[in-house]
C-alpha cells in the first residue's frame, strides 16, 4: 500500500496500488481506481508512478529474499483453519 495525501493536504490515507487502473494529470492528479472510483490527490502523477514502484520493488524483493510474510502475520494474527 501506498500513503498519499487528500488534495486539501491535510489528510492522508494508504491506497493498495493495484486497484490504481489510471492516473491523469490535468491541473490536480486524479486517480482512477479499477471500481470506477475518481480520487483527486496533492502528489504530481510522477510521485505517484515513483511510489507504485517502490512497493513493488520493495514487494518483489523480499520475495526472493524469502522474508515475504503476509499481512496475518506481519500483524501477529492467527488464521485458524477448519
Amino acid at each position: 500500500m501506498i500513503l498519499l495525501t487528500r488534495i486539501n493536504k491535510q489528510q492522508t490515507f494508504y491506497i493498495n496500488e493495484d486497484l490504481i487502473e489510471f492516473i491523469e494529470s490535468q491541473p490536480e492528479t486524479i486517480l482512477t481506481l479499477t471500481t470506477g472510483k475518481k480520487l483527486p490527490v496533492s502528489e504530481s502523477s510522477a510521485e505517484v508512478v515513483e511510489r507504485v514502484r517502490e512497493e513493488k520493488r520493495r514487494i518483489y524483493a523480499s520475495r526472493e529474499n524469502g522474508e515475504y510474510r503476509s499481512r496475518e502475520a506481519r500483524d501477529g494474527i492467527t488464521v485458524e483453519t477448519p
